[in-house]
Parts: C-alpha cells; structure tokens; sequence
C-alpha cells in the first residue's frame, strides 16, 4: 500500500480532474455565451432593433475577450498558462485565426507538431521575439 501512494500522488490527480472540469464548463460556457451574442445581434440587426443588436454584439465580444486576456500583462488565460508552464506542464494553444485558415486535417497535424516544437525548444507557448 505504501508503494502504491508513493506512484500515484492522489491530491495532484485529483487537482487535475476537478480544474480540469471547471476549466472544461467554464470555457463551453463563456464560448456559449459568445455565441448566443452574435446569434442574438444578428437577428436583431435583421429586425432593424439596432440598440439590442448593439448590445448583443457588446455581450459576444466581452464573451470573447474573457477567455483571452492580455499576453502583455499576462491576465486570465496567459497568467493560468503562464503559472502552468513555470509547473513544467506542457500545454499547447491553437487560436482562433489558427483554427479558421485550417482546410485539411494535414495542416491541423502540421500546426500542432509545430507548436509542440517551439514549446520544447523555447519552453513557453508565445512566439519568439513577443514580450
């Protein structure tokens, strides 16, 4: 029984599964929360409703930029990925313009190889040369 605690750190796994789940719900919920922004301003711009277009647009890009933060000043997101990889932990990012120009699965595989490069060759996940 004693070896088996010493493989296996429960508290560190258990961490993982529980900021996992919360990370998991609250990115599907802020992303859920950007989609029904732009859905809700565009048929409200069709319903020539301009103010409630206006504001369904402001909730969709607040949505958008809770999840992104600042890389310059290292705020939500950037200071959790920060913290995660001073921990040694390897962590890949695809953003969404990344996402967008993707046309086959090859290049997916290629963006990710590559991404996975530059981290263990720079240790972090910004480009080189950014701040």
């Amino acid at each position: 029984m004693i070896l088996a605690t010493a493989i296996v750190d429960t508290h560190a796994l258990l961490q993982l599964v529980y900021v996992s789940l919360i990370a998991g719900i609250g990115i599907c919920v802020v992303y859920a929360v950007a989609v029904i922004g732009v859905t809700r301003s565009s048929e409200r711009r069709r319903a020539e409703r301009r103010v409630a277009s206006a504001l369904y647009a402001a909730l969709a890009t607040i949505a958008a930029a809770g999840v992104t933060g600042d890389p310059g000043d290292l705020t939500r997101a950037h200071s959790v990925l920060t913290r995660a990889l001073s921990q040694g932990r390897e962590i890949i990012v695809v953003t969404r313009a990344e996402i967008e120009q993707l046309t086959e699965i090859s290049q997916l595989i290629l963006l990710l190889k590559r991404k996975r490069a530059q981290l263990a060759v720079s240790g972090t996940i910004y480009q080189i040369g950014r701040k």
